[in-house]
C-alpha cells in the first residue's frame, strides 16, 4: 500500500490569479482542512499569458495561502515554447490562435498541459486528486492520480465538449476542438471516480453513463452574509446600476438594455450625476465603449479594471440595482456573480430573458426583473427609480442568503470525499 501524505490534493492553474476557480479551490481547501481532511493545493504557474479578455490580475493575499504548493511549468512542449515567445514579443492574441488550434490537434488538450517532469516535483502522495477547468490540467491530474493510485475527481465550472460552446468562441471552432478532443475527454470521464458541476443544467449535458457519479456544487459568493448584512445600504445616495465582472462580446449582440436605458434617461430628463452605470471589471472589452457612445451614455457610465474583493465591496453595498446580460443564445450559464447579487439583496435586472438559469434564479428567489422587451426594461428601471426618489428602502425582503457563500457551498464536497471511502 502506498503511504498517503495528504487526503486530498487540488491541482489548479495559478492560484494567485483573481479568477472564479481561485476562490472556489481556496474555499474547497479550507473547508476540507476545517473538517479534518488533510488537504493541499498544487498551484501551477505557466509562463505564457491567458486570454486577454479575462483581464486577470494576481490576488493580493495578506499571507501566503495556507497549504499551497506553488510550482512553475518549466519543461514546455514545442507549441508552448512558441506561445511563450509570442507573449515576450508582445504580439496580439490573434497571432496565437493558430498555435492554440495546433495544440489541440497534436496533444488533444488545451495549452495548460503540465509536463511529467514538472509533475515529478510534487512528492506528496494523495488519496484523492481534484482538478478541472482546463483540459490540459485535467490530463495532468489524471496522470498524477495514476502515479499516486488515487481517486480522481473532475470539477466542471464550464463544459468542455458536452454542453454549450464557450464564450468568445464560435460554433465552428467549437466543432473543431470537439473533433480532436472529445475521445480524450470521454476517457477522463470514465476514469474519474466522481465528477462535480456547478448546476443541474450543466450536469444534464453529460452522457447518461456518467450521470450517476455527478454531483452539483454551485458557484458561491465570495462574501459571508453575516459579515455584510448590516452594512448593506438600503437608501443609496445615488441611483446606480452595477454590473460585476467580465463582459463578453456575445452579451453585447442584443442592445436592448442600452436602448431601454436611453429611453429611461429621456423620460426622466436625467443628467450627469443623477444616474450611474458601473461595469466593474469590464475594461478590456472594446465593443462596450462603442455601444455606450452609440447611445450617448458616456456621461452616465463608468468602466473599471478587475478589482479586488475589498474594492468591489463598496459598489455592492451601495448599489440600487444589479445588472445581468444574457450570454447570447446560451440558457445554461449561471455565473458566480449571481450569488454575489443575491447576497447583497438588491433587485437584479435581466433586460432580455435567457429563458434559462438566470431567469429561473431571479424568479425563484423573487430577486428582481426578468424582461422580454425594451418596454418591460424601462418599466423596471422606472419602478426602482421611483423608490429612489421617494427614499424608500430598496433592500429586498426575500430571505437569508447565508447558504450562498462559498464556505457553505463547499461543505457539499465533504460528502463527495467521504463517499469515496478514503
Amino acid at each position: 500500500m502506498i503511504f498517503k501524505d495528504v487526503d486530498v490534493l487540488i491541482i489548479s492553474h495559478d492560484i494567485r490569479l483573481n479568477q472564479t476557480f481561485t476562490n472556489r479551490y481556496i474555499s474547497f481547501n479550507q473547508t476540507l482542512n476545517q473538517h479534518h481532511f488533510k488537504s493541499k493545493i498544487v498551484s501551477v504557474k505557466f509562463p505564457f499569458k491567458p486570454h486577454p479578455n479575462n483581464n486577470l490580475k494576481e490576488k493580493k493575499f495578506d499571507n501566503d495561502v495556507e497549504n499551497v504548493i506553488q510550482i512553475t511549468a518549466k519543461k514546455l512542449n514545442p507549441i508552448q515554447n512558441i506561445l511563450l515567445k509570442i507573449d515576450k514579443e508582445g504580439l496580439s492574441f490573434s497571432k496565437k490562435k493558430i498555435l492554440l488550434a495546433l495544440h489541440f490537434m497534436f496533444y488533444k488538450v488545451d495549452q495548460w498541459l503540465i509536463n511529467k517532469d514538472d509533475l515529478s516535483t510534487i512528492t506528496l502522495n494523495a488519496s484523492v486528486i481534484i482538478s478541472g477547468g482546463a483540459s490540459g490540467i485535467i490530463k495532468s491530474a489524471s496522470y498524477l492520480a495514476d502515479k499516486n493510485n488515487a481517486k480522481l475527481v473532475l470539477d466542471y465550472r464550464d463544459p468542455l465538449n458536452f454542453g454549450y460552446h464557450l464564450l468568445e468562441t464560435n460554433k465552428l471552432i467549437y466543432k473543431f476542438k470537439r473533433f480532436f478532443t472529445v475521445r480524450n475527454e470521454i476517457q477522463f470521464l470514465r476514469k474519474a471516480d466522481h465528477i462535480i458541476t456547478v448546476s443541474e443544467s450543466l450536469k444534464s449535458f453529460f452522457p447518461k453513463e456518467f450521470q450517476a457519479k455527478i454531483s452539483v456544487i454551485e458557484n458561491g459568493s465570495n462574501y459571508e452574509f453575516s459579515l455584510i448584512k448590516d452594512k448593506i445600504n438600503p437608501l443609496p445616495k445615488e441611483f446606480n446600476l452595477v454590473y460585476l465582472g467580465t463582459i463578453y462580446n456575445d452579451q453585447l449582440v442584443d442592445e436592448s438594455f442600452f436602448i431601454a436605458l436611453k429611453t429611461f434617461i429621456k423620460q426622466n430628463k436625467l443628467n450627469e450625476g443623477s444616474l450611474k452605470i458601473y461595469f466593474i471589471g469590464s475594461k478590456l472589452n472594446f465593443i462596450l465603449p462603442e455601444i455606450i457612445t452609440k447611445y450617448g451614455l458616456e456621461p452616465f457610465t463608468y468602466i473599471t479594471e478587475r478589482l479586488e474583493e475589498e474594492e468591489v465591496l463598496n459598489y455592492l453595498l451601495n448599489a440600487s440595482m444589479f445588472l445581468h446580460l444574457k450570454y447570447g443564445d446560451r440558457s445554461q450559464i449561471i455565473t458566480s456573480k449571481n450569488a454575489d447579487y443575491l447576497m447583497f439583496k438588491k433587485s437584479i435586472l435581466l433586460p432580455v430573458s435567457d429563458k434559462g438559469d438566470l431567469a429561473e434564479s431571479i424568479s425563484k428567489y423573487k430577486a428582481g426583473y426578468v424582461c422580454n422587451c425594451v418596454e418591460e426594461t424601462v418599466d423596471a428601471l422606472n419602478k426602482e427609480y421611483t423608490k429612489f426618489v421617494n427614499k424608500e428602502n430598496v433592500t429586498l425582503n426575500n430571505g437569508d442568503f447565508s447558504f450562498l457563500s462559498r464556505s457553505e457551498i463547499s461543505k457539499k464536497l465533504l460528502m463527495v470525499i467521504k463517499n469515496l471511502q478514503i
